[in-house]
């Protein structure tokens, strides 16, 4: 709660996204984004939407943002702090004796896992993928929408900080599939659409 909050009053005061009106001990007001309908997987392949997403991102990827709890923040992606945060989460488990829970983890090999990680940092290192401030989650949810005046805003900030931006857009890209991994490869965007 408390990342989402500081993440949308740095945009906020941007003017990035909808207005911040007024924060109270456990949330804010916030300007209410009137008519608008929350998107669905489908509609991320929507021509028209996807031109205005990739426009509003655009704008987010451009925005110099700097969090007051954090003073002048270094622009380090964090990915790699997430994933270790995760992974270390993960390894940490007390199963309580729910082994069936404990062998599906075991099943994903949390050290292939490692290993993975530390492949994608050194391709990382020889890409050029500027580090933004990204979103993070922009999956279909986390965008509404507004057919009155074609205007869109994303919403839920809790995982916005630096980071690639081919992430950020990679990991978009990954939500048209929405939660039905099976559908993966026939909805992920062919290279004349990512373009």
């Amino acid at each position: 709660r408390q990342k989402d909050i500081e993440n949308f009053v740095a945009l906020s005061q941007q003017k990035f996204g909808v207005k911040l009106l007024g924060l109270f001990k456990n949330g804010r007001i916030e300007e209410y984004f009137n008519d608008s309908i929350t998107l669905a997987p489908s509609d991320l392949c929507k021509p028209h939407l996807t031109d205005l997403i990739a426009k509003e991102l655009c704008k987010m990827h451009l925005l110099n943002v700097v969090k007051t709890s954090e003073g002048t923040e270094k622009k380090e992606p964090i990915l790699f702090k997430t994933l270790e945060k995760w992974i270390s989460l993960a390894e940490s488990i007390d199963w309580g004796g729910d082994m069936d829970k404990k062998e599906r983890v075991e099943k994903i090999n949390l050290g292939s896992v490692r290993e993975e990680i530390v492949w994608l940092k050194n391709l990382l290192k020889q890409t050029e993928s500027p580090i933004v401030f990204a979103h993070n989650d922009l999956l279909s949810g986390n965008i509404l929408y507004r057919e009155g005046d074609s205007n869109l805003v994303f919403v839920d900030y809790e995982y916005g900080g630096w980071n690639y931006r081919g992430f950020d857009i990679g990991n978009h890209f990954c939500e048209y599939a929405g939660f039905d991994y099976t559908k993966f490869a026939e909805v992920y965007p062919n290279k004349e659409t990512q373009m």
